[in-house]
C-alpha cells in the first residue's frame, strides 16, 4: 500500500534519559501536541520496542493512494520516505 500526506513536523533531538515508557509518552506528547496512544503506530508495543528509535515523525493529511507505486514518487520536491 502506498499513502501520501504532508511532513508537519520531526523529533530528532530525544532526550538522551528515556528510561520508561511514561517519560517518552510525556515528551512525545510535549513535543507533537498528542498522546501517545491517540496517534502511534504500534503504541500498544512494550517499551523496548520504542527506546531505541532514533526519532519521530507526524504526517498530516494522511490518505491511501490507490494506483500509485512507490517508483511513482520521483517528483522534485517528494522525499522518498518509506515507513515500516
Amino acid at each position: 500500500m502506498v499513502a501520501v500526506g504532508s511532513l508537519y513536523k520531526v523529533w530528532a533531538d530525544l532526550p538522551e534519559d528515556i528510561e520508561e515508557l511514561n517519560y517518552l509518552m510525556k515528551n512525545f506528547r510535549d513535543y507533537f501536541g498528542w498522546d501517545w496512544s491517540e496517534v502511534m503506530a504500534g503504541a500498544e508495543e512494550p517499551f523496548d520496542y520504542h527506546k531505541d528509535w532514533d526519532g519521530y515523525i507526524a504526517i498530516k493529511d494522511l490518505k491511501k493512494c490507490s494506483g500509485l507505486m512507490v517508483a511513482d514518487l520521483h517528483a522534485e520536491n517528494v522525499y522518498k520516505i518509506i515507513l515500516g
